[in-house]
């Protein structure tokens, strides 16, 4: 179980609940038992009582010491950083200006407090509190095994040293010696490791399901070769995969299905494509897939593999030079009229032929739904499928926009190439992150 659901169950008053997940591994966050800590506990539950006096036995879980720990360190920071300018910056906003990001106001306070916050030190509740390149860095782990009604302490888990028995070594035990660790007790109340399948089968092979994609194909790519009808399936998603299928301790068959139709076609949105494994048409599905609230009710996640959350990139002001046309002297104006008469005619015959039934056009979709979650009005959006850059230009007083939002990873994939037209604002919205 991850530190979440550990912490959560362990702590349950209902004994059923104990009862379900014995022999059960988990892991929680470490926290020594301190006086600190203790005299900490005993305030807060009598001002809590105090303030709600119809809860019975409200326990503060890791999660309320950490949160007290992070407001100790802005406090520190402030501190240091000073109250002399607490005022805001108005930017300079040209009328050619195609964003109105560029109104909002800058805290003169902001970067001396965050430079304070990142080299704040010291020892909270939880533990060491410091940052590392702007990272806070986690605690040891404590790896606990269910068994009766609580749970067994098992060893320590750290990101340097691995599994151990005790956060400081005795004399004479070694840091990475795992021989004292304790006996695990696992389900059905038997000390015998499970073996996982004892004999290896290829007969039924788990179908995993993967999406079909026209761009963004470093994540997932699926390439058919009709003289040989063969599908290659490759990126990021399935390398994570096999990775991660490789270290189970027992052989795990499963092939790669992909979400088409018979000429190639995607088959459906991703919705309906993780709606799939609820129709158990697919065992699992394995690609960028966002992990939502609405497809949970549906199917069960992974723990996610990679970082998201949804960012803005907006143009970068005052990126043409006067030198901006220099790239059309090689060749004459009659050329360029002809090449540009081409190209839009193939790009308005693609458009015809592919908007209508492209797949990836859903992601728009999924993005706004994240937006009005957050409190953006459904008016204020349009797809950002359309010409971005002519959409950029008028702004957003002329029927264009003022920015563009997308999810991290495909912005991440999108900016080495538009590096000098466009940037990214450093401020992101941390929500939905991909799973299996």
């Amino acid at each position: 179980m991850s530190d979440g659901l550990t912490a959560d169950l362990l702590s349950s008053p209902n004994p059923s609940v104990t009862e379900t997940i014995q022999g059960v591994l988990g892991v929680k966050p470490y926290v020594p038992s301190t006086k600190e800590i203790q005299d900490f506990r005993v305030r807060w539950k009598r001002k809590f009582q105090q303030d709600n006096p119809y809860i019975i036995d409200a326990e503060l879980n890791i999660y309320g010491l950490r949160g007290y720990d992070a407001a100790t360190a802005l406090a520190l920071a402030v501190e240091k950083a000073g109250t002399t300018n607490l005022g805001f910056r108005k930017a300079n906003v040209s009328s050619s200006s195609s964003t109105d990001l560029s109104s909002l106001g800058v805290s003169l306070n902001g970067p001396s407090l965050l430079q304070a916050l990142s080299n704040t030190s010291f020892k909270g509740l939880t533990g060491d509190y410091h940052f590392v390149d702007g990272q806070l860095q986690p605690p040891a782990f404590q790896i606990v095994n269910v068994n009766g009604n609580g749970g067994r302490e098992i060893g320590f888990w750290t990101p340097t040293k691995g599994l151990v028995k005790r956060l400081v070594p005795s004399n004479g035990t070694n840091w990475n010696s795992v021989s004292g660790i304790s006996t695990l007790i696992f389900p059905g109340d038997t000390t015998v490791v499970p073996k996982g399948w004892g004999i290896p089968t290829k007969e039924n092979k788990l179908r995993i399901g993967v999406p079909v994609k026209s761009s963004f194909r470093q994540f997932v790519d699926v390439k058919k070769y009709p003289g040989s009808n063969t599908t290659k399936i490759t990126g990021f998603c399935i390398d994570v995969f096999d990775t991660v299928v490789k270290t189970l301790p027992y052989d795990l068959a499963y092939e790669y299905v992909p979400f088409a139709k018979p000429d190639g076609e995607p088959a459906g949105t991703y919705n309906d494509l993780v709606y799939q494994v609820y129709l158990k048409n697919f065992d699992a599905v394995v690609g960028d897939i966002t992990i939502v609230y609405s497809r949970s009710l549906y199917v069960d996640y992974t723990l996610p593999f990679i970082e998201s959350g949804v960012s803005v990139f907006v143009p970068i002001e005052g990126h043409s030079t006067e030198n901006a046309w220099f790239f059309l002297k090689p060749l004459t104006w009659d050329l360029w009229v002809s090449s540009l008469i081409f190209f839009v005619f193939i790009g308005f015959v693609v458009w015809v032929l592919e908007h209508r039934i492209n797949g990836d056009f859903s992601r728009d979709l999924l993005l706004i739904k994240l937006a009005q979650s957050s409190g953006f009005p459904s008016q204020q959006w349009c797809s950002h499928n359309k010409n971005a850059t002519k959409l950029f230009s008028k702004g957003s007083g002329n029927g264009g926009i003022a920015a563009a939002f997308d999810e991290i990873p495909y912005i991440r994939l999108l900016m080495p190439e538009y590096r000098s037209k466009y940037t990214v604002i450093d401020l992101s919205f941390k929500m939905e992150v991909f799973g299996f």
